[in-house]
């Protein structure tokens, strides 16, 4: 069975979603990750603390480093219910401070809602893959 347009539409929409996160990321905006985190956001990562959209968005943007490109392998979507699904291994290629390069990959899965005509991420969950 292919999918309706509806169905393509909604995936488009937040593939998008995710990308105005990633291109928040690259440009370290404030406003940009304000837009694209719901108010109740949370990041989980396995052996640290949950990060608050507010601590979240702290953590980003004092990132020593610049996020030079993001990129994913495998990015799949799955709706459920009214929610959004994001899995893959997403690769930031960073700047370091002394001038050194590095491939950050963290395997993700991102739950996305609508809010308005709009998604917005509302629970990030990352593992550091070696």
């Amino acid at each position: 069975m292919t999918p309706s347009q509806a169905e393509v539409r909604k995936r488009e929409q937040v593939l998008a979603a995710q990308e105005r996160f990633w291109e928040s990321l690259r440009r370290r905006d404030r406003a940009g990750f304000e837009r694209a985190l719901a108010p109740d956001f949370v990041c989980r990562s396995p052996g640290e603390a949950d990060q608050t959209r507010a601590a979240f968005i702290d953590v980003l943007l004092r990132f020593p480093g610049v996020v030079q490109r993001v990129t994913a392998d495998n990015l799949g979507v799955h709706f459920i219910g009214d929610a959004a699904i994001v899995s893959g291994v997403q690769q930031a290629e960073l700047e370091l401070p002394d001038g050194s390069t590095m491939t950050d990959r963290v395997a993700i899965t991102n739950v996305f809602v609508p809010a308005g005509d709009e998604w917005v991420l509302l629970l990030a969950h990352a593992v550091q893959l070696a």
